[in-house]
């Protein structure tokens, strides 16, 4: 092979000589540049930020004897606390010599949460006697149907729609009609089913 290279080398004219010698040389400086250059320094830069989060607060149930059982009415409550988390982040230059890092180098609570309570009614009324049918009158009677709570400063079943005390913000109860209702804020504080 190496004959065949030479027969054909002598017989290039001059000028075809220089041409094909100062491809090589070209190819060769080449093939050495790309193997002798050094690799890019990385340098990394350093930077810190604070992030705020908050911090959940935790609820805790008291059973309530005076109110009725089934329910429930918040008597504290809760309140989401804050901590700060200090970050280090470093980035490298130029870009993807390093990976670069994020990482939490402190934590602090800067507020505390307020645990949330919530009164759970536990009072069962007793049980109501009933007349024996000799005495049973047809007349209508104004006491509430057993079952409904909380009564009215008169004694009376509450409806839905109508407005509930300040002691009853938040709690639930039963219906003259058997229907569950809660004491919420709907343009003033009323009765509404839940």
């Amino acid at each position: 092979m190496l004959s065949k290279f030479k027969t054909w080398f002598l017989a290039l004219s001059v000028g075809g000589k220089v041409g094909v010698i100062a491809a090589v040389s070209i190819v060769g400086i080449a093939a050495a540049s790309t193997g002798t250059q050094p690799a890019p320094t990385c340098t990394a830069s350093v930077a810190y930020s604070t992030e705020t989060q908050s911090i959940a607060f935790t609820n805790k149930n008291v059973d309530d004897g005076a109110l009725a059982q089934g329910s429930t009415k918040v008597t504290t409550p809760g309140v989401n606390g804050e901590k700060q988390l200090k970050h280090q982040i470093t980035t490298y230059t130029p870009r993807g010599c390093k990976v670069d890092t994020d990482v939490i180098v402190s934590e602090t609570t800067t507020k505390q949460p307020l645990e949330q309570v919530t009164a759970v009614g536990t009072y069962v009324a007793p049980p109501t006697t009933t007349q024996s049918p000799t005495t049973t009158t047809t007349t209508p009677s104004t006491t509430p149907s057993i079952g409904c709570y909380p009564l009215t400063n008169g004694r009376n079943c509450y409806e839905p729609g109508e407005y509930c005390r300040n002691s009853d913000h938040g709690t639930n109860g039963v219906a003259g009609n058997g229907e569950n209702i809660t004491c919420t804020y709907n343009n003033g504080w009323r009765w509404e089913p839940y």
